[in-house]
């Protein structure tokens, strides 16, 4: 495909599944069901509008970057993402699959991601928060220079890897488990919440909350 795929609005398409090359990226602005590339799109994948719905994209090789402005349920970085992703509107789940790159931007959070796992090394910024689930794995890095913001009811944070920057947790009965390392002060602003440390904490653990639990293994 020479110049891309565009979906308008009104329009619906079930699935895209792309074994070769599409140049010229893929924009949506109404509705796709799913995108499986195990080939290469050139370009951009942009989910173009606040009313644009793709319900599960699995990337594969994206020499662009991929943009959300409205709503992606499932989102699998499956390959790399040269330009990283931007998320101005909501990700329901957002994984980051070992051996991947979303190049020197990484993930721009500047709305919601209800869970992200991350299961290779990449950067986190922007000003929106994570509201379910938060997950690093053994010996992978989330840097996030500017922070991260955990606003969630009754979620969980489990590292096990490294969080370089400072954690923030809001909300309510949350649970954080650490047995990596978080290089940066740990805020607890969520009622209720209980954190776990079996790892490292090399800042401060500043607590605002009420009726909290703070346990400290050996």
């Amino acid at each position: 495909i020479k110049n891309g795929i565009t979906n308008n609005a009104n329009a619906n398409i079930e699935s895209i599944n792309n074994e070769g090359t599409i140049n010229g990226g893929i924009t949506n602005s109404s509705q796709i069901g799913m995108i499986d590339n195990t080939g290469l799109i050139t370009g951009d994948l942009a989910n173009n509008t606040t009313n644009s719905i793709i319900t599960t994209i699995n990337t594969g090789s994206i020499t662009g970057s991929i943009t959300n402005s409205g709503e992606i349920t499932t989102l699998n970085v499956t390959g790399n993402v040269n330009n990283g992703i931007t998320n101005n509107s909501n990700i329901t789940n957002l994984t980051i699959n070992q051996g991947v790159s979303l190049g020197n931007n990484g993930i721009t959070n500047n709305a919601n991601i209800g869970s992200l796992l991350v299961n290779e090394s990449v950067s986190y910024n922007g000003t929106g928060s994570i509201t379910n689930a938060l997950g690093i794995a053994k010996d992978k890095t989330l840097t996030a220079t500017n922070g991260i913001t955990f606003n969630a009811n009754k979620g969980s944070v489990n590292n096990l890897g490294t969080i370089a920057g400072n954690l923030t947790l809001k909300g309510s009965s949350n649970t954080l488990s650490n047995a990596g390392t978080i290089n940066g002060n740990l805020t607890n602003s969520a009622n209720t919440s209980t954190i776990t440390n079996s790892g490292s904490i090399n800042g401060t653990i500043i607590n605002n909350a009420t009726n909290g639990t703070i346990t400290n293994a050996n």
